[in-house]
């Protein structure tokens, strides 16, 4: 009897797992748990030079988890995927990046954990345009750059 339990259990579990590994989010979307039971979810981040006048935008961003730095540029109107990475089991998660355009240096937080996987919004595949005033995330619900913010 006991190995009978043992065998229910076991399945229970690995159905579980199904369900957790199965989870897909993409975009930004409300009012929805897009990690179900995942711990770990790899986060990937897209940026857009969406800056204008056909400047090239450099970005220097800095994991606090990991204390990873890393060096990138985006040529005008292209998507590139930035970075991904595994979202720590605590949250608290940052991704802060300082932002090079013409002769301007600015300063965004391109992933927060409290701001990008909350109630009002998570992402898993996060996209986000790089604008002249801040940047503006793509919204899963209108397919439209509209969640924006300005430079940190």
């Amino acid at each position: 009897m006991v190995s009978h339990r043992k065998l229910i259990m076991l399945v229970i579990l690995s159905l579980l797992m199904r369900v957790a590994l199965s989870q897909n989010g993409v975009f930004r979307i409300k009012n929805t748990n897009i990690f179900g039971w995942e711990i770990w979810p790899t986060i990937h981040v897209y940026l857009r030079n969406d800056i204008g006048r056909g400047l090239v935008l450099t970005a220097r961003c800095y994991n606090n988890i990991k204390g990873q730095a890393r060096d990138r540029e985006f040529l005008p109107g292209r998507m590139t995927k930035f970075t991904e990475f595994t979202k720590s089991f605590w949250g608290g998660d940052l991704y802060s990046c300082m932002f090079h355009f013409g002769n301007k240096r600015r300063s965004f937080t391109i992933y927060k954990g409290s701001r990008d996987n909350s109630d009002k919004g998570q992402c898993r595949h996060c996209f986000w345009s790089i604008r002249p005033y801040g940047a503006c995330a793509l919204n899963g619900l209108t397919k439209k750059y509209d969640i924006c913010y300005n430079w940190d």
